[in-house]
């Protein structure tokens, strides 16, 4: 065969694949498009995710472009990739050119089909797995996978040396032949093995006179599901070992039960109708006061560095804006909305738990969001990475883990059985069991990467869930009190921040445990009511420092006995009603709630300032006290009172206020004087003067 020949031949061929390459991502990309048509083509998404909002905010509009050129390098190279190995094992063949091509298109659809076998066993909720999974998991299946995997892998071996002892027999450039055909040799493997991400190690914390301070956050964690409270199989031994020797209080409360809210709460030591972040994705005119005024502030005043980390920031929009010197985190914003989930395609979720992925497509890596490729252990790599301080300094890290909130899904997993658990377990979720004994291990392992960096040698270490969540599970149903007008049970709305008297969304874990130092943190469990807003105080207090303002809701935990009749505020979040079913569809939660939102010039997803005040008037909120809950939900323009016994389960309605022998009329002051300047109850019946004492005192 003619050197010219050969060359016009496998010019063909690179060619063809550079073309399947395109072809196969054009395909995929279609078939991304007709999941998500809806919300692409919506009208109400069209109002807030326009053509318009990615041309003016430059951020996302750039986000877009490096993913598309990302994908399609991957795409069109990895098609030249497989025309380059074919040419060097079998291009001298003595062979029609047309059958040489056809030839190396058959062997693409063999790469390209044992891609879409791979990503089903590795990625089993990705969209492109359907179809895949239960082949892939027999064992035809996986021989299949396995046998065209080694007959690949040798392929891309016989390549490389065909194409290093073509280099030689040139003689011209050897040297540096033989070093690009190594470099193309690891970029085969990167992707074929999933090679995560090296880490390196920070200097360890020492010579501090000052404790660390470690905030470690469990998203959706409920309490009620932990060995020390009683739940009946070991789901989390790491965080159960954790509480054994920690101050636990067993009655903390939420103000808000979303994320952002929450950690709002958390890092400023004031509820929501104080501080002013009353929702998720508020805009930044909401936030300037938390901003200024929180934990991450006052401690980098007093010498500390500060770390914020977390594995989702889709909702919860926290950066160093609020004060902190370093996020680990996946990128935030629209963009976030719109590649974490366009982006699963086969090529591209192969690589997003690798080196390169986490550089080329850092929407997928690590982030919780992007649930069909998500997976814990690149997170607590990212962690591990980024906890980098100064030893002569203290820091204070701040983590929320994410992995047991909803779709309670990731890349690899599938619920428990639930079958064997006794009553009042039997109808908890799952896969949010499964999720738990995931995050389990995170958050050992978080543990574990603060004790090699010398965080642990003195810190002071609070565990904490935001929220917890609501299954509708029979025990947390609410029960007609003595007297009540109301039919019950009454059963509990579902998923979180959807209604205050679904007491199980309210309910969290709050820990506090001292390592070395002065033991000034007994272990034991404390009763309450206590709430996520005493955490900033109890922080400040325990280091000595004054809480820079004197009006700040929460008190410190450790000055005292918590007085039984304070008074903590409940309110709920922004709710549609696709978010009320036990579980939600992705899609129509979009549809539902898109209208409401906005892309800013940053690129961030925010509520529409337009919606502001109906969605604050239409909040449920409520007064606890004791064992007492007032709630107040409105109903058209009336607001409508309920009383609720936490502990019992007991609940009776407007009319039967009197005969729950609740402090109904202090209750009602107390909401009056917490949320009476509010939309929707400023003004209102229930909060004039004449009308703030009710009967039944």
């Amino acid at each position: 065969m003619s050197s010219a020949y050969y060359h016009a031949s496998t010019r063909q061929v690179k060619r063809a694949g550079l073309w399947f390459g395109l072809a196969a991502l054009a395909a995929s990309l279609a078939l991304v498009a007709v999941e998500h048509l809806e919300f692409f083509f919506n009208g109400k998404v069209g109002s807030s995710l326009t053509f318009d909002a990615v041309t003016t905010a430059p951020s996302l509009a750039g986000a877009l472009v490096a993913w598309l050129g990302g994908v399609l390098v991957l795409y069109v190279g990895s098609g030249w990739l497989v025309a380059r190995a074919f040419c060097e094992v079998a291009g001298r063949l003595p062979v029609a050119s047309d059958q040489r091509v056809s030839a190396s298109l058959l062997l693409q659809v063999v790469v390209a089909g044992w891609v879409l076998l791979l990503n089903a066993r590795l990625f089993p909720n990705s969209l492109f797995a359907r179809g895949f999974v239960d082949f892939v998991n027999t064992p035809a299946g996986t021989w299949v996978l396995r046998g065209v995997g080694v007959a690949l892998a040798g392929l891309a071996v016989a390549a490389v040396l065909a194409m290093v002892l073509r280099w030689m027999r040139a003689g011209v450039g050897g040297g540096l032949r033989l070093a690009v055909a190594a470099v193309l040799g690891v970029a085969v493997a990167v992707p074929l093995f999933g090679l995560t991400p090296g880490t390196t190690l920070a200097p360890a914390a020492a010579g501090n006179d000052r404790p660390n301070v470690v905030l470690i956050g469990i998203d959706s964690l409920r309490p009620d599901h932990l060995g020390m409270n009683g739940f009946p199989i070991p789901l989390m031994p790491a965080i159960d070992e954790f509480l054994a020797g920690a101050m636990v209080f067993d009655d903390t409360i939420t103000p808000l039960a979303r994320t952002f809210p929450a950690w709002m709460s958390i890092l400023t030591g004031s509820e929501p109708v104080a501080h002013g972040a009353r929702f998720n994705l508020v805009p930044d005119t909401s936030t300037v006061q938390v901003r200024e005024q929180n934990l991450a502030r006052w401690l980098g005043d007093a010498g500390y560095t500060r770390i914020f980390a977390t594995d989702e920031r889709r909702f919860s929009n926290i950066d160093e804006r609020f004060g902190f010197d370093t996020v680990v985190a996946p990128p935030m914003g629209a963009a976030d909305f719109l590649i974490g989930g366009l982006n699963d395609l086969p090529l591209s979720n192969l690589l997003s738990n690798t080196a390169i992925g986490r550089r080329v497509f850092p929407y997928n890596h690590g982030n919780r969001a992007a649930a069909a490729t998500y997976r814990p252990d690149s997170f607590v790599a990212m962690l591990d990475d980024g906890l980098e301080f100064d030893a002569d300094r203290p820091v204070f890290v701040a983590t929320h883990l994410c992995l047991a909130h909803w779709p309670f899904t990731w890349a690899s997993t599938g619920g428990m059985d639930t079958d064997e658990l006794p009553e009042p377990f039997s109808d908890t979720r799952p896969e949010y069991l499964e999720t738990l004994r995931a995050v389990d291990r995170q958050f050992e392992a978080l543990l574990d990467i603060l004790d090699r960096r010398g965080v642990l040698d003195n810190a002071i270490v609070v565990v904490l869930s935001d929220h917890g969540e609501s299954f509708s599970m029979t025990k947390d149903r609410l029960e007609p009190g003595a007297g009540s007008a109301l039919v019950g049970p009454v059963t509990e709305a579902v998923g979180h921040g959807t209604s205050v008297t679904a007491l199980s969304q309210h309910q969290v874990l709050l820990a506090l445990r001292r390592f070395g130092g002065d033991g000034s943190l007994e272990a034991g469990r404390v009763p309450g009511p206590v709430s996520l807003v005493d955490i900033a105080p109890t922080v400040l207090d325990l280091l000595g420092l004054a809480p820079p303002a004197a009006d700040l809701d929460g008190r410190s935990l450790v000055a005292g006995p918590v007085p039984t009749d304070r008074v903590l505020t409940v309110e709920s979040g922004f709710s549609i009603p696709a978010m009320m079913q036990l579980i939600p569809d992705p899609q129509e939660t979009i549809r539902q709630s898109a209208q409401f939102y906005t892309v800013d010039r940053n690129g961030r997803l925010t509520i529409d300032e337009r919606f502001l005040d109906d969605l604050t008037r239409n909040k449920e909120r409520a007064v606890v006290s004791g064992d007492w809950m007032l709630s107040v939900v409105p109903r058209g323009e009336a607001l409508v009172r309920k009383i609720v016994h936490r502990h019992s389960r007991r609940a009776w309605d407007e009319s039967t206020l009197a005969a729950s022998g609740a402090p109904v009329s202090r209750l009602t002051r107390s909401f009056c004087e917490r949320f009476g300047a509010d939309v929707g109850v400023a003004g209102s019946d229930l909060c004039r003067p004449e009308t703030t004492v009710a009967a039944g005192e």
